[in-house]
């Protein structure tokens, strides 16, 4: 059993390949336990489990199997941290694709999608050129654009529910009660859609 002061991530592959998964946490922040990696790469069908303790911040990256993880990767991203009145940590977390996008990543605590966004957007929309340089990766040209207030054309469609600039705040879950232990992510368009998605 997981120790109760702990925020469990459950990710789910229900991507049509195998994908691969890259760790990391901020600096200064304590390790992950509990963590159950499958070397970073999980089948289809494959769950993977880790729990960050409280003071716990940090990321999952994901791609296709046999594509490197670049940086430019959809993201998990997630916090764990005490308020200062001493009750339970809260949770924060988001989906995003503020750097780049790879698959489509949904989460859910309670039965209900909170974050993220089942849509293949590489079948809706062109990667412009430029951003296409790397496998299975369409590079986000709002990354580190401060002033950006909307998606591009090709983020667009997750607008608000995933990052898709770099104040696209409204797709974080900020202390969500529903999302106090465990929040399940889902990797592919099979997976749960969100609410607001088109």
């Amino acid at each position: 059993s997981v120790a109760t002061d702990c925020l469990i991530f459950t990710i789910i592959n229900q991507h049509t390949g195998a994908i691969t998964t890259q760790h990391q946490r901020n600096d200064g922040a304590p390790t992950e336990v509990e963590s159950d990696y499958n070397s970073g790469i999980l089948t289809t069908s494959a769950t993977a489990v880790f729990a960050g303790p409280s003071g716990w911040a940090g990321m999952v990256a994901i791609n296709e199997a046999g594509n490197e993880i670049t940086g430019s990767d959809s993201l998990i991203e997630g916090s764990y941290n005490k308020l200062h009145d001493g009750n339970k940590a809260r949770s924060a977390f988001d989906v995003s694709y503020v750097a780049g996008f790879t698959l489509p990543i949904t989460c859910h605590c309670g039965g209900e999608v909170l974050a993220g966004c089942s849509l293949d957007l590489f079948e809706l929309n062109e990667c412009p050129d430029g951003m296409n340089n790397l496998p299975g990766t369409c590079r986000n040209p709002n990354r580190g654009n401060e002033d950006a207030r909307q998606a591009t054309e090709f983020f667009r469609p997750c607008e608000n529910i995933a990052y898709t600039f770099p104040h696209d705040d409204l797709a974080t879950i900020d202390g969500h009660e529903e999302c106090s232990d465990s929040i399940t992510c889902c990797i592919g368009t099979a997976c749960p859609a969100h609410p607001k998605q088109p």
